[in-house]
């Protein structure tokens, strides 16, 4: 492996997980998420639990904390957070003077603090997905990812929302 390639661990697999997850704008875009998630836990030769019998017998009921998480995670919301373009808001909220400001700034905190939460979360994740594993912690190159013939790429290339409106 050189230096420059990049590796994929658990970290990644389980934010391709959870980003396959998520609502998508358009069905390309919801399957190239798919196959990247697909093409990550082939490479690694693990399977992310998707139900309780994902878990091994002796710590099943550790699956009320792993799916307690996915939830936490995939419903995380900050008050920008369905804008695709918030320009206009982050400019009235500037004209609006010492409470606009204080407002921006309580945006700007409340996405610091999920953003924290977020990385918490993710490796509350990642050490259950290593118990689960028996203490494993796999990696694979890009090449490796590549190799299982899953991989779609980094994103559709010619992917355009507004052709698809």
């Amino acid at each position: 492996m050189s230096a420059s390639e990049e590796v994929i661990t658990l970290r990644e697999l389980l934010q391709a997980y959870l980003e396959s997850k998520r609502p998508q704008v358009h069905p390309i875009m919801t399957r190239h998420t798919e196959q990247v998630f697909e093409a990550y836990e082939a490479a690694l030769k693990v399977r992310v639990p998707r139900s309780n019998a994902d878990f091994p017998p002796g710590i099943r009921a550790l699956s009320f904390v792993w799916f307690g998480t996915i939830e936490s995670i995939l419903n995380l919301q900050t008050p920008l957070a369905g804008a695709l373009e918030a320009g206009l808001v982050v400019s009235k909220l500037e004209s609006a003077g010492p409470d606009g400001a204080a407002v921006i700034e309580g945006i700007r905190a409340a996405a610091d603090t999920a953003r924290q939460l977020r990385v918490a979360e993710v490796e509350i994740l990642r050490r259950l997905l290593r118990i689960c594993l028996a203490g494993a912690d796999p990696s694979a190159t890009m090449e490796e990812v590549r190799a299982t013939g899953i991989y779609p790429g980094r994103t559709p290339k010619d992917f355009d929302i507004f052709d698809h409106m």
